[in-house]
């Protein structure tokens, strides 16, 4: 399983190190819910799973895992594409009633 924090360090004027502890992106813990994302958020994310799982960087337990975030990301997509759809075609019966007029 990836880390789920990594260390960021920084230099200051008075040779200081600090370090401090960033959540990963990838980590469910960080990870922001499907429905919170944008379309263009969500297929990059599901195209990233498909790639990790398809490469067999992932053990069995985190493939079946992303698997699952892949589904929810994939309802997420089409979720939007289908409002999508349904506005358009309100615009284009709003456009023919008044051509019709």
């Amino acid at each position: 399983m990836p880390p789920v924090w990594v260390e960021s360090r920084t230099y200051s004027t008075t040779s200081v190190w600090r370090v401090t502890l960033i959540p990963m992106p990838d980590s469910p813990d960080v990870r922001p819910q499907p429905d919170a994302l944008s379309y263009e958020e969500a297929v990059a994310e599901l195209e990233s799973i498909v790639e990790r799982i398809e490469s067999g960087e992932a053990s069995l337990e985190e493939s079946m895992k992303l698997y699952e975030r892949g589904t929810k990301l994939l309802r997420r997509c089409r979720a939007v594409l289908d409002q999508a759809e349904q506005r358009l075609t309100e615009l284009d019966a709003s456009t023919l009633a008044r051509e019709g007029e």
